[in-house]
C-alpha cells in the first residue's frame, strides 16, 4: 500500500515542481498522468475487470471535467467578491456563488449515483476512502510546496 502512495507522491511531486516555459501545457500533461495513475490504482484496488474499469474511467473523466469548470467559477466568484466587497452587485455575486456551490454538490451526488450502477457497496466505500486519502495527500504536497517558496 505504501508503494501505491509512493508512486502517487512521485507523480504529485513532479506535478508541483514544474517550472517550464510551457507550464500550462506541462501541468495538463501531469494532471493527465496523475489521473491515469489514480484510475490504474482504482482498477487494482477494486479488482475491476476491463469493462467495469472502462465504465469507471468514463464516469471519472466526466466528473473531473464538470467539477474543474465549477471550481474555476468558484474561484472567480470568490476573487470578485473579495476585491469588490462594497460593490452594488455583491448580493448577486453571493447568490451566484451559492448557486455554484449547489451545482458542485449535485454534480458529486450524480457521480456517486452513477458509480452505484457499476460498483458494489463495498467497492464504492473503498473508492470513497481511497479518494479522501488521495485528496489529503495532494493537500499535504501542496502545503509542502507552498512552504518551500
Amino acid at each position: 500500500m505504501k508503494a501505491k502512495y509512493f508512486v502517487l507522491s512521485i507523480v504529485i511531486l513532479f506535478f508541483f515542481t514544474n517550472n517550464s516555459i510551457n507550464a500550462q501545457d506541462s501541468t495538463k500533461k501531469l494532471q493527465g498522468k496523475l489521473h491515469k495513475v489514480i484510475k490504474e490504482k482504482v482498477k487494482e484496488k477494486l479488482k475491476l475487470d476491463d469493462s467495469t474499469s472502462e465504465k469507471f474511467n468514463k464516469m471519472y473523466d466526466e466528473y473531473q471535467i464538470e467539477t474543474r469548470e465549477l471550481n474555476k467559477t468558484r474561484i472567480k466568484l470568490y476573487k470578485y467578491i473579495e476585491s469588490n466587497l462594497n460593490s452594488d452587485d455583491i448580493s448577486t455575486k453571493l447568490d451566484e456563488l451559492l448557486n455554484n456551490e449547489t451545482k458542485i454538490q449535485k454534480t458529486h451526488e450524480k457521480y456517486i449515483e452513477n458509480l452505484k450502477t457499476i460498483f458494489t457497496s463495498k467497492q464504492l466505500a473503498t473508492l470513497l476512502v481511497f479518494s479522501q486519502k488521495v485528496k489529503k495527500l495532494l493537500r499535504n504536497e501542496i502545503g509542502k510546496r507552498k512552504n518551500l517558496k
